[in-house]
């Protein structure tokens, strides 16, 4: 999980760190639910719980969050998709925190785009980026 602030002016620069304990894995993924749609939105439940519990309760109008899932919904048909992301989404509404997000932020990754966000996770696990210097 990341924090993202921006303070002042729209002139301002965003700030971004990372939340220590801010990642959690749940299995199996979501495209495992290609035939049970309605078991997807159940399955972000805990993602949902650890980040209502780490945004404050007084920010959390305004967290944005975002789904994006990789390569196994690429293989999903796009039909199952739609269903998959509009069960996930009705998940997120009718949780309990204050935390939300417009359907549009339900989507998958790009092959080209996930392969981007590996290249910058592995340097910054190197501390080849990210770093100030």
């Amino acid at each position: 999980m990341r924090r993202y602030n921006r303070s002042g002016s729209d002139n301002a620069p965003a700030r971004v760190w990372a939340v220590p304990g801010g990642s959690k894995k749940v299995s199996p993924g979501v495209s495992s639910f290609a035939n049970n749609p309605a078991g997807a939105g159940a399955s972000i439940h805990p993602l949902l719980d650890l980040a209502s519990g780490m945004v404050p309760a007084a920010e959390q109008a305004q967290a944005v969050v975002f789904l994006r899932a990789t390569g196994g919904m690429r293989l999903v048909a796009e039909p199952q998709r739609a269903l998959l992301y509009d069960s996930l989404y009705a998940a997120m509404r009718s949780h309990p925190c204050a935390i939300k997000a417009p359907r549009e932020a339900f989507d998958t990754l790009s092959g080209q785009l996930e392969g981007v966000y590996g290249f910058l996770a592995v340097n910054h696990l190197l501390a080849r980026v990210g770093q100030v210097r």
